[in-house]
């Protein structure tokens, strides 16, 4: 009798241990697919954040929704304040902006003048908005103290009294007019820069200025 309670509780023994085994292989499996489910939760969500930042020219950036828009959202060092981090905002993913440049955009003078053509002058859609965050860009990162809105019409500036200037003018500026899509160095005065766009909703040149005079800095570094 003695014999037989001690083989069922070999037995019972033994079931209970498979039992557990079985219970602990569970475990593991549940334990492994939580662990898979993590790894591809947050391997897919570092992945989508790295699609949204990058580093280009330079600076890094980061792409940003506001309202409903997409920005590119860049921060570097400004040029004449290494304590100021400045803030740049694109309309345009800068690695995508394919405007023909030709020339060296490190050249600035303190007085600076921004002179419109009459074309350009009339725009109300984006130009503006772009122009002001160029203005900023020039006085915030580059350093440029006096900001002279002119024209390029001798005829504006007999009827308004503004700045007459282009790059035959003696001085630094850049120059905004219709044509086609380019930035450039004047070969006359290296301190002044044309901007041309196709038309009021073309703001992919201004930004190309500023990408470019970005460039320029840090190579000159």
């Amino acid at each position: 009798m003695k014999k037989k309670t001690t083989q069922s509780k070999k037995i019972e023994g033994d079931k209970n241990k498979k039992i557990e085994e079985k219970e602990n292989k569970q475990l593991l499996w549940i334990f492994g697919i939580i662990i898979f489910f993590f790894v591809v939760f947050f391997g897919t969500y570092f992945y989508l954040q790295s699609l949204k930042s990058f580093e280009y020219a330079n600076i890094d950036w980061v792409i940003e929704n506001h309202g409903g828009t997409k920005f590119y959202h860049g921060k570097f060092l400004a040029f004449n304040n290494p304590k100021l981090i400045y803030n740049l905002y694109l309309r345009n993913d800068p690695r995508k902006n394919n405007v023909y440049t030709e020339g060296d955009f490190s050249f600035f003078k303190r007085e600076t003048f921004i002179s419109f053509s009459p074309e350009v002058d009339r725009c109300r859609e984006d130009i503006p908005i772009v122009v002001v965050t160029l203005a900023s860009f020039l006085n915030s990162a580059v350093g440029v103290e006096n900001l002279e809105p002119s024209t390029t019409d001798p005829q504006v500036y007999y009827n308004t009294g503004r700045n007459f200037a282009d790059c035959n003018s003696i001085g630094g500026g850049v120059v905004i007019e219709m044509g086609e899509s380019s930035v450039t160095q004047s070969e006359k005065n290296s301190y002044c820069y044309t901007i041309k766009i196709n038309n009021c909703e073309d703001i992919k040149p201004i930004e190309k200025f500023v990408i470019e005079t970005i460039r320029s800095y840090y190579k000159e570094k």
